[in-house]
């Protein structure tokens, strides 16, 4: 019988994930690496650090913009990212991406920017391929 649980639950060890005793990888104060839990866009020192000897794959995000100004939804320029899951160089501060519509450049309209900042639990597991 379903029901919507009220918070109530058992914790099944054994299963796929290690008991939370056994999480200290994630624990790691003094950690050079960390898993990203967001998507992420390095910077150009970072980005070469990555290269070396991190774990990672690429997406592009894009989307579309609005505008409480009167003017008409725009897309919004493409970014390539660090997805989720990527093993990273700490430490990593990403960066904020200028995505404003090229249609709305240079009309004296606002900027629209993405934060990709990097969202990271440290890991005591070393750089290269996993």
């Amino acid at each position: 019988r379903r029901t919507i649980g009220m918070g109530q639950f058992a914790l099944a060890t054994g299963g796929l994930l290690p008991a939370p005793s056994d999480w200290d990888f994630m624990r790691a104060a003094d950690a050079k690496w960390g898993v990203s839990l967001s998507l992420y866009a390095p910077t150009h020192a970072e980005a070469q650090r990555l290269g070396e000897a991190g774990a990672y794959s690429l997406c592009t995000r894009g989307g579309w913009a609005s505008s409480p100004q009167p003017r008409p939804p725009a897309k919004k320029a493409q970014a390539a990212l660090v997805e989720e899951g990527a093993l990273v160089p700490l430490p990593c501060e990403g960066q904020l991406l200028d995505v404003t519509p090229q249609a709305w450049s240079g009309d004296g309209g606002h900027p629209v920017f993405r934060c990709a900042a990097p969202v990271v639990a440290p890991s005591r597991r070393q750089g290269g391929a996993a």
